[in-house]
């Protein structure tokens, strides 16, 4: 069942939305649940829809089938498509990225195409994941070594 209601905001704050459409003017939301969202000049902590359109706005996190931003960001985004223009986002998770100027810290990606500056792309991302995981383990070894030694002279 689709949900038919469209809402539109301007100058509002909003908790928790669910709608079918969502259109924010200068608003702010902590929560959008929607069929459609588009942020003008506002910003929402989360949005979960099958499509996001994001101009001069932010969110914190997107899940979303597709996702277009204009000269905007986000924290994480995990779309299938995205499309960024003046833009950036702390992780983006996508199956096609098209991108002009973007910038982003963690970057993992099926097919990408554009501009995009990024500090760890999928294989450093996999590596840095590796070499984490490893130290943890090896922590965890050298805890356990020094306790059991620790228990046995008490």
């Amino acid at each position: 069942m689709t949900n038919d209601i469209e809402l539109d905001l301007s100058n509002e704050e909003a908790r928790d939305v669910n709608a079918g459409t969502v259109n924010m003017l200068r608003s702010g939301a902590r929560g959008i649940h929607a069929q459609g969202v588009t942020l003008n000049q506002s910003a929402c902590q989360a949005v979960e829809a099958d499509t996001v359109n994001i101009n001069y706005g932010g969110t914190g996190i997107i899940r979303s089938k597709n996702v277009q931003i204009e000269k905007g960001g986000a924290g994480i985004i995990n779309a299938g498509n995205v499309t960024i223009s003046e833009g950036g986002a702390g992780v983006i998770r996508a199956a096609k990225i098209e991108a002009d100027r973007v910038s982003s810290v963690f970057l993992m990606a099926d097919e990408v195409r554009g501009d995009v500056k990024t500090v760890f792309d999928r294989k450093s991302t996999i590596i840095l994941g590796s070499i984490l995981g490893g130290a943890f383990v090896l922590l965890g070894v050298l805890k356990h070594l020094v306790f059991r030694n620790n228990n046995k002279e008490a």
